[in-house]
């Protein structure tokens, strides 16, 4: 089983962990961003060490365990929002990112790449990229988009 097949396959589990640590989210306020509506937040899972969040969900940090994975976030887009591309997070560049849907509301939310791709979210599917691609996401609902974010 891949990775992302595995994280697939424990949406339900990464579901429940992040209501658990949704109280954590802190809001990304990139000055060269400047999102309309409120923007995006994030809940750092793993970055080179696991945080303090992740040790209080053992379930999601077992699933983020895996030596590929260099970074794991929960990540929030609030609605109404639309956030341009960030550069100012840079991850190594043979570098993989995976998008693992957890709650995705009806209607318009999704991610628009440089070149013009368009990509919906949507649960039981993942998203992968490469980690230099720019994009900027959208959530035009008035429901929370939540994904796992991960690095490999």
């Amino acid at each position: 089983m891949s990775l992302v097949e595995k994280l697939l396959s424990n949406v339900d589990i990464l579901e429940r962990d992040y209501q658990t640590v949704k109280k954590y989210v802190r809001r990304i306020p990139h000055k060269e961003q400047n999102p309309f509506g409120k923007g995006w937040g994030t809940v750092i899972l793993k970055y080179g060490r696991y945080s303090k969040a992740s040790q209080l969900i053992p379930e999601t940090q077992e699933l983020i365990s895996d030596d590929r994975i260099r970074a794991a976030h929960f990540i929030v887009l609030y609605p109404k929002s639309f956030v341009p591309p960030n550069t100012h997070i840079k991850y190594y560049s043979d570098s993989i990112v995976h998008h693992i849907p957890l709650i995705v509301p009806n209607g318009e939310t999704g991610m628009v790449f440089e070149d013009g791709e368009i990509k919906k979210w949507a649960v039981g599917e993942s998203i992968s990229y490469q980690s230099q691609r720019l994009y900027a996401g959208y959530n035009f609902t008035d429901e929370e988009r939540v994904l796992l974010h991960i690095v490999e």
